[in-house]
């Protein structure tokens, strides 16, 4: 896992208060939600059928929802880095 995580330019950074957790959680806590809410809207009740949910969900959020914190699209966002 750290090779891939250094092959991403990814650093590890410590949250050291409750907020700067919050910025973190917040956005998975929304999404969790918002993945449980859209399977009771589409009626899905297999495993398969949520995981194309997800898939979905993930691609969304990854290129075209502009994230509450950064007001930036995430891939866009971890491009500039």
């Amino acid at each position: 896992m750290e090779t891939s995580i250094k092959r991403l330019w990814v650093k590890v950074i410590y949250a050291l208060s409750p907020q700067a957790k919050g910025k973190i959680e917040r956005p998975y806590g929304w999404i969790q939600d918002h993945l449980v809410r859209t399977c009771v809207r589409e009626n899905v009740t297999t495993i398969q059928a949520a995981r194309k949910v997800l898939a979905e969900e993930m691609r969304q959020y990854n290129y075209q929802r502009v994230h509450s914190t950064t007001a930036e699209i995430r891939m866009c966002d971890f491009k500039k880095r």
